[in-house]
């Protein structure tokens, strides 16, 4: 359960120290004791702080994300184990997100394969990888083709976490040639009056900016008919027959014009029973409509 500063104030006593202060008081004991039990005590107190986001500002302003990968390079079994939880937890934290993913943390991380068989640091060590794709644009850092076919390796593995972790992760972010051949659908359609009108006469819609009440090159096609495209061929092509769409979130950077050449392309990216789907509708380079949807695929459209 994460706490809040009015919580916290409540649990310190009038003479005590803060949070802040607290955390700063750790990392400084893990570098000026010598007793290995003092040291595994301190981390495997930080790593619980780095569980609450209330916490990630000190534990930045501490500079715990340095010591937390000092740890994973430790020959004590335990310091490893609390760096990379450490890791795990703050890892959620945009700010430290950047310092987690440079390439020379990045190399650290994955070099736990070769050297760990810890079983809790290995799936601590994955949920890490994972939760880091969440951010888009880190994504490319994380699953290079060398780091992709260390952790398929793992598909195999004996221990059963470890397996369903690791089947997770390359099904979900499996290989750029899934995502840009056998996983993608590309059309190229025209927008005409036509589609418009027939579009308003089913859903009365009557809004003068898709009708030639508007000069053409103001008219726009409707938001929701792109969506219908959209939706066809989730539900014929990808995911396929069956599919049901349970989510959506998508946006309209651009106005849809009619007769122009539209590009539509669907990405699968995640083949699972809640399959992730990402989508984008472009005109003259332009993406005039994008968005991502989680759809529940039948049995027979995973394999």
């Amino acid at each position: 359960m994460f706490s809040k500063n009015e919580l916290l104030k409540t649990k310190t006593p009038s003479n005590g120290i803060g949070r802040k202060e607290f955390i700063e008081n750790l990392v400084q004991e893990f570098y000026t004791t010598t007793n290995i039990e003092a040291q595994e005590q301190v981390t495997a107190n930080l790593a619980n702080f780095a569980y609450d986001p209330i916490n990630f500002q000190h534990l930045r302003d501490a500079n715990a994300v340095n010591l937390f990968f000092q740890l994973i390079t430790s020959r004590n079994e335990r310091l490893v184990l609390h760096g990379i939880a450490g890791i795990c937890n703050i890892c959620l934290d945009s700010l430290s997100q950047t310092e987690i993913t440079n390439s020379k943390n990045i190399k650290i991380l994955f070099e736990l394969f070769e050297t760990q068989t810890n079983a809790d640091i290995i799936i601590h060590l994955l949920t890490t990888i994972y939760l880091l794709a969440a951010n888009k644009s880190l994504s490319s850092n994380v699953y290079t083709k060398e780091n992709l076919q260390r952790i398929r390796s793992l598909t195999k593995s004996s221990e059963k976490r470890i397996e369903s972790l690791a089947s997770i992760i390359i099904e979900d972010f499996g290989t750029l040639e899934k995502r840009t051949n056998a996983y993608t659908v590309v059309i190229n359609k025209i927008f005409t009056q036509d589609d418009l009108d027939k579009f308003t006469m089913l859903t009365g819609d009557t809004n003068p900016i898709h009708s030639i009440q508007s000069p053409e090159n103001e008219r726009m096609v409707h938001g929701a008919l792109l969506n219908g495209i959209i939706s066809g061929i989730m539900g014929t092509r990808l995911p396929g027959p069956g599919s049901i769409v349970i989510s959506q979130e998508f946006k309209f950077p651009h106005q849809c014009r009619i007769n122009k050449d539209t590009t539509i392309v669907v990405k699968l990216l995640s083949k699972r029973k809640i399959s992730l789907v990402h989508y984008e509708c472009r005109q003259d380079d332009k993406v005039v409509f994008e968005g991502e949807a989680k759809v529940m695929s039948p049995r027979n459209n995973l394999k």
